[in-house]
């Protein structure tokens, strides 16, 4: 055996994946429609998000997406991402609803690695992310999510 070759083992079970600052987003457009269908599976029947005509006339003149939808929608991408490198599971999640999200406008969601912590479990990582979804720049949603991700299967 090469000298350090054990220790190249051992580097690349406790190596993760992610790192502090890594960062990535996606664009996501709500439509009436997607919003009328979430609201439904979800048991949200607040007009603001089935009756165009009511949206119209609210202050926000328009169909806009529920909290459910879009909080749902960021942790997807968040999910999607982790989940290409290995296995993941969500174990924290919290958002701050700042402005209506709005049907049918070009949005962008980006979130960002704050902290890898290695766990006591070879592999194993919580990975930490801070995350916004955007109207042109002003923040309609901003969110964090800590998930437990490994190289190898855990479920």
């Amino acid at each position: 055996m090469e000298p350090g070759a054990g220790q190249k083992g051992l580097e690349a079970l406790t190596e993760c994946a992610f790192s502090v600052g890594e960062n990535f987003s996606e664009p996501a457009v709500f439509t009436d429609e997607s919003i009328r269908e979430i609201a439904t599976l979800t048991g949200d029947f607040n007009p603001i998000h089935h009756d165009t005509d009511f949206a119209r006339q609210s202050r926000f003149g328009g169909l806009i997406a529920s909290g459910g939808h879009v909080t749902g929608y960021m942790m997807g991408v968040a999910s999607r991402f982790l989940t290409s490198r290995g296995a993941g599971l969500g174990i924290q999640m919290a958002f701050t609803l700042r402005r209506a999200t709005p049907a049918n406008v070009p949005l962008t969601i980006e979130w960002t690695i704050r902290r890898v912590e290695p766990q006591q479990r070879a592999g194993r990582h919580l990975v930490e992310l801070e995350g916004e979804l955007s109207q042109d720049g002003i923040r309609l949603v901003t969110g964090s999510v800590t998930c437990l991700v490994s190289r190898e299967p855990f479920y």
